[in-house]
């Protein structure tokens, strides 16, 4: 874990049970990682929209994972992998804690969110940091213009209808997967030139090739075009907007 602290907010999709064969891990994890990815940037839409992010916030990154929900063990050789790339940073604050005063349950929520970890082995988390390191397109900074834009919109658009924010969400959603199926593409690129080296430890290459695989999965899964309009069903926007219209 690191110096990362443990969250007491444990968020459960209902699908918790992790898949035994590689590819289902991979499908798994990639898909829970745009459920929380969908998740956050609805939430954030709706506080710029309800003005509980004001209209004058203009300051937005992305730093190191801060908080996580579980740990990895040595005895079945597992890691926690974050699902969401980066911990965002709005004008110096974490979302949760500008949520804070205005409901308990959303900032528990969205903790949550961003400390919601797989427990997978160590390959998985190899491919996840490989994919955030990418130059330009890397998913962290495809989340993060990604949130730039949920809340941007949401302070220029003012319209609280299921279906703007349907569409605000949607729009910024793309440019993250925009910016993870380049990512992932590169990554494939650079294990294909790694295990097409004339001297290949036998050890290296076994890691080498199944990472490629697990990339390659998280390649085809970013880019499921119904993963979208799963996961915004999944998070009730509806009931959502009602909630937040009520703060």
């Amino acid at each position: 874990m690191g110096d990362r602290q443990q969250v007491d907010w444990w968020i459960d999709f209902g699908d918790e049970s992790v898949p035994k064969s590689i590819k289902g891990r991979a499908t798994w994890h990639e898909g829970r990682r745009q459920r929380t990815i969908v998740s956050i940037l609805l939430e954030i839409h709706l506080m710029a929209l309800t003005e509980i992010i004001p209209k004058s916030c203009r300051g937005f990154k992305v730093e190191k994972a801060y908080w996580q929900d579980d740990e990895g063990a040595d005895d079945d050789e597992t890691q926690a992998a974050h699902c969401v790339p980066r911990q965002l940073v709005i004008n110096g604050k974490h979302p949760h804690d500008i949520i804070s005063r205005y409901s308990t349950e959303r900032r528990d929520y969205l903790q949550g969110f961003f400390a919601k970890t797989d427990l997978l082995p160590a390959s998985f988390n190899k491919c996840d940091s490989r994919a955030e390191r990418v130059p330009l397109v890397n998913i962290a900074e495809g989340f993060r213009k990604a949130c730039r834009s949920a809340i941007t919109s949401g302070q220029m658009s003012g319209r609280m209808s299921a279906q703007n924010v349907g569409t605000a969400v949607g729009g910024a959603y793309s440019i993250y997967t925009a910016h993870a199926s380049q990512a992932f593409t590169i990554c494939i690129q650079r294990l294909k030139l790694k295990l097409a080296r004339p001297a290949i430890k036998p050890k290296d290459k076994d890691r080498w090739k199944e990472q490629l695989t697990i990339t390659q999965y998280y390649a085809q899964e970013v880019n499921n075009r119904r993963a979208f309009t799963d996961n915004m069903r999944l998070a009730e926007v509806d009931t959502l907007l009602k909630l937040y219209k009520s703060l």
